[in-house]
């Protein structure tokens, strides 16, 4: 992906109290400790858009969801 693309996910599950998300692709994002409280609000089902924020950060991606406009910036796990 670069950084004007953006791909899109399904959200399965917020675990670990809002620290983890994983999607229906079977992807699982460490979420930004500053955007806990914003990811705790998202429900499964949740269409996501998935694009590259800075690629130099620790947490290079923004997870935006489409039916609130809210977004987390969060890294991809192995």
């Amino acid at each position: 992906m670069s950084r004007n693309d953006f791909e899109q996910g399904i959200l399965k599950a917020v675990a670990d109290e809002g620290m983890n998300l994983f999607l229906l692709d079977g992807t699982k994002w460490n979420i930004k400790p500053e955007d806990i409280s914003t990811v705790l609000t998202w429900v499964p089902g949740a269409t996501l858009r998935i694009a590259i924020l800075i690629e130099e950060s620790l947490y290079p991606y923004m997870l935006y969801h489409t039916g609130t406009g809210s977004y987390v910036r969060a890294r991809k796990e192995q």
